[in-house]
């Protein structure tokens, strides 16, 4: 996995469009930092098109289309960086394939509570 560069992200509209999943985490997996990669985004939990609505995020983007086990990686690394800079994130986890000028990339978001 190459390194990620975490940032905030506020997002002035809703993003509803092809390519947008979401997982519910476990919130009690959700807010530790040394969560187990295997089970981290459970399908059960999936909803997909889902809609990113208006809000804060702490967001990570990767060139590429991701494997599972990838996308559970780069998921629990934005986790642990909200986590050191003492962040309220949602439970929620949302994952935007999109193609741009240099190819697919993957976009991953984390709501910031209020």
């Amino acid at each position: 996995m190459q390194p990620l560069r975490i940032m905030t992200l506020d997002l002035r509209a809703p993003l509803a469009e092809e390519g947008i999943v979401s997982y519910g985490l476990d919130p009690e997996r959700a807010g530790t930092p040394e969560p187990a990669a295997p089970g981290y985004l459970d399908p059960a939990r999936r909803t997909s098109p889902a809609t990113i609505s208006a809000g804060k995020y702490l967001f990570a983007q990767t060139k590429g289309d991701l494997e599972e086990t990838t996308l559970a990686e780069m998921g629990i690394e934005l986790q642990k960086e909200g986590l050191w800079r003492a962040l309220s994130l949602d439970p929620t986890l949302f994952i935007r394939v999109l193609t741009e000028d240099e190819g697919v990339v993957t976009q991953l978001m984390r709501p910031i509570r209020a």
